[in-house]
């Protein structure tokens, strides 16, 4: 049985890629999680309406629904992709989801200015349209990766003047993309209202730095939490005392952890069970 504090801490559909759906869900509430986040692609291979249904016959929360976006013009036109946002936050509010997380797009050999302005004006649309279905969008800094597909954002300080000028976005802070940059661990005072959702996995140095070089942003060198370098326990111990109380969520996959998603599960809620981690989830979010 899974301790009262590990109960925020759920489990993210990319731990288990080749797994179906229900698969997923019965592994997963069997592992003792009470919540997952969900991968849109494995609902559309199921079947929106049925996987609806088998999701909340699972009794499994929705800590976060992954995800919408492409604005910037990598494959499709731009009103296909804001059609496909609608539609996925439509889906989120189906699911009740704690969040959608939305990536932009790369700069895709725009200037940043230019693909700045154009973000935003999807966001105009956006936005009001998830406020209204109680959606929360939230973005994903990833600071490792300066030629990612994912976003033109390349700083902690980017995404603090997007949340800056869009008060109803959120932030997903995801401990493998900004857990070994000093800024945005310095600077965590000034986002931490808006984080919405915390993503779990380690990494080492190497590997970090693997990652500045292009070529190699379409890897993952995930490791399960202990194993890396990152001060998991300095970053959770800030983010419990600036009074974040949201959800957790344990992200694993890639050539670092194999193909065993429960015994890299097990292992990483194992080293969470720490005394001092314990510490640090010690005041969930009341429901």
């Amino acid at each position: 049985m899974r301790s009262q504090q590990l109960r925020q801490v759920s489990a993210c559909q990319f731990s288990s890629r080749s797994w179906s759906l229900e698969e997923d869900l019965l592994g997963y509430r069997n592992f003792g999680f009470e919540s997952i986040g969900l991968w849109r692609q494995k609902i559309e291979n199921y079947g929106v309406s049925d996987a609806v249904d088998l999701i909340y016959e699972s009794s499994l929360s929705v800590s976060s629904l992954h995800f919408a976006g492409g604005y910037t013009g990598d494959g499709g036109s731009l009103e296909d992709s804001v059609e496909d946002t609608m539609n996925a936050i439509d889906l989120a509010a189906r699911l009740n989801a704690n969040c959608l997380l939305i990536h932009p797009g790369s700069l895709n050999g725009h200037l940043k200015n230019h693909i700045g302005k154009v973000f935003q004006s999807v966001l105009n649309r956006i936005l009001p349209y998830a406020e209204s279905r109680d959606v929360q969008l939230v973005v994903e800094p990833i600071l490792d990766q300066p030629y990612s597909r994912f976003t033109f954002h390349q700083t902690i300080g980017d995404t603090i003047e997007l949340l800056a000028a869009n008060p109803s976005l959120g932030v997903a802070l995801d401990l493998y993309h900004v857990g070994m940059d000093a800024d945005a661990f310095e600077r965590l005072a000034e986002y931490v209202d808006r984080v919405k959702l915390v993503q779990l996995a380690d990494r080492t140095r190497g590997s970090w730095l693997m990652q500045r070089y292009p070529g190699n942003e379409r890897k993952s060198f995930r490791l399960p939490l202990g194993e890396g370098e990152i001060q998991i326990e300095k970053w959770l111990s800030k983010l419990n005392a600036l009074g974040y109380r949201g959800p957790f969520e344990l992200e694993l996959y890639g050539p670092g952890v194999g193909s065993c998603p429960f015994d890299l599960l097990e292992q990483s809620c194992a080293f969470m069970s720490m005394p001092t981690l314990r510490q640090s989830l010690s005041n969930p979010k009341s429901s």
